[in-house]
């Protein structure tokens, strides 16, 4: 026999199926419910599995307290046979050994900075942001509604640094980190930091660091780096990183754009590069040609480390480069003849550094049209053929638009420092550079040397302080290069 209809558990079933359309929560999936004693073994291992990471990776932290639980079960052991009168100072003065010894040598594994106790960034967590975390993201538009329900991005973890906190997130779906990016300025002021950055967590695409800034490491001023015995040409020290961190630069294989105003601290960056090359120069493996535009007012203190120095009119100017492609290509045809695709620095083959101090003033300002364009004519040539072959251009300009410096995305790295607008953040660094998070046009002027640097390979632009060198500092350096020249 077919089934008897049941009108009443129809008009159930319906208004069920309906009520759920709406948003009602008559139709619930079943809970599933786990025991007791299960949920506290698994809350158990994890505990123990986070310990076990913080051993391996902090293993100057745990040396130091084993040492120091082992120090007090011995004071404690001869307490109970001798009495603390007796054995109270010893313990105190093991006590002081070991905080002092533990100020000094405790220091993260990853980069020398002091690590936070892991307390701070729970205690944050759980008081700041974790208890923000939905006013957050609501009112930053970064929640999704689904059949009447607000989802949010999942915290994951907190972790705390050097000034300052980093928030792991999973993303909701179809939500990028650009998302994020734009609504950084209503999460900072959620949070009551500073600033916020993006970072995507490489290899990771659903998940997304939020870099939560409490203070400013790059407020002070940065000494430079004490001269290497031998200089790593694809990393040379020029200033420190937001996280306190030293920040190379490449010269060998690699092209260099400065952009920045007036008193922004571009000169920072050349004469970073120049000193932490000085031992190369002095040693033969490095040779410089310098252009000063400006007649010798920028580069002139440093003119014995230049293999040559140019500050004359845009037909010197002119002349130099073209000796300086007529140069890469004949060491091109001689690496090509010894099957070589790239050169190694050596006396018999330097490293050619050109440098061009101002460059929109020969790429654009020069009143010639011939000159201007033979100018830039070598300058394409020498970006476009000289990393392998051993010919590195370093640049800086005040004015980076495309219609001044029209090889501008030839530089393989780009620095912007200030900057007057918004736009040019982007135009040096790449779309999308501001909205995740490099903010130039709010750089202070009472921080020169501070910018943001785009590198390959790396998504969002890293924030750095170049050293300040001053005018001493170049006189010294160059002191081994005058005897150099007096001895010869």
């Amino acid at each position: 026999m077919p089934p008897r209809y049941d009108q009443n558990l129809d008009v159930t079933l319906r208004r069920a199926v309906n009520g759920s359309r709406k948003g009602s929560h008559l139709v619930r999936t079943p809970h599933l419910r786990i025991p007791w004693g299960v949920y506290l073994v698994a809350l158990v291992v994890k505990l123990l599995w986070r310990g076990v990471r913080v051993a391996v990776r902090h293993p100057k932290v745990t040396l130091a307290g084993l040492l120091f639980v082992g120090a007090w079960w011995t004071v404690l052991s001869a307490a109970a046979d001798h009495g603390w009168l007796t054995v109270g100072p010893a313990a105190l003065a093991v006590t002081g050994l070991l905080l002092a010894a533990g100020k000094r040598h405790l220091a993260d594994v990853e980069g020398g900075t002091h690590p936070r106790p892991p307390l701070r960034a729970v205690a944050r967590a759980a008081i700041l942001y974790r208890r923000q975390w939905r006013d957050a993201m609501k009112f930053a538009g970064l929640t999704q509604q689904d059949r009447g329900q607000e989802l949010l991005p999942t915290l994951l973890s907190v972790k705390t640094e050097e000034g300052h906190d980093v928030i792991r997130l999973r993303m909701r779906p179809g939500q990028t980190a650009g998302d994020y990016g734009k609504a950084a300025e209503r999460v900072a002021q959620t949070f009551g930091a500073r600033e916020v950055r993006v970072r995507t967590v490489r290899g990771r695409a659903h998940l997304l660091d939020l870099v939560v800034l409490t203070g400013d490491v790059l407020e002070e001023s940065v000494r430079p780096a004490p001269g290497p015995a031998e200089v790593d040409l694809e990393a040379i020290e020029v200033g420190r990183r937001e996280d306190g961190q030293p920040f190379t630069l490449p010269v060998l294989y690699s092209h260099l754009l400065v952009a920045g105003l007036t008193g922004s601290g571009k000169g920072s960056v050349i004469w970073s590069l120049l000193l932490g090359m000085a031992p190369a120069i002095k040693a033969g493996t490095v040779k410089v040609l310098a252009i000063d535009p400006k007649g010798g007012m920028e580069l002139a203190l440093g003119r014995p480390l230049f293999g040559k120095f140019v500050c004359g009119g845009p037909e010197e100017i002119a002349e130099a480069l073209d000796l300086a492609v007529d140069g890469m290509r004949k060491r091109a045809a001689h690496l090509m003849m010894a099957e070589s695709r790239k050169m190694v620095p050596s006396v018999d083959m330097p490293l050619i550094v050109i440098i061009v101090d101002e460059a929109a003033s020969i790429t654009s300002y020069v009143p010639d049209p011939v000159v201007k364009r033979q100018i830039t004519n070598a300058l394409s040539m020498l970006l476009t053929q000289g990393r392998a072959v051993g010919y590195s251009v370093i640049a800086a300009t005040q004015d980076p638009r495309k219609e001044v410096l029209s090889m501008r995305d030839l530089f393989s790295r780009r620095v912007l420092l200030r900057a007057a607008e918004a736009r040019t953040v982007d135009m040096v660094l790449g779309d999308g550079a501001r909205d995740s998070g490099a903010l130039a046009d709010q750089i202070s002027d009472r921080t020169p040397g501070v910018g943001y640097v785009a590198v390959e390979g790396v998504r969002e632009p890293v924030r750095v302080r170049f050293a300040h060198v001053t005018d001493d500092g170049i006189v010294r350096a160059c002191k081994p290069h005058l005897q150099l020249v007096a001895e010869r």
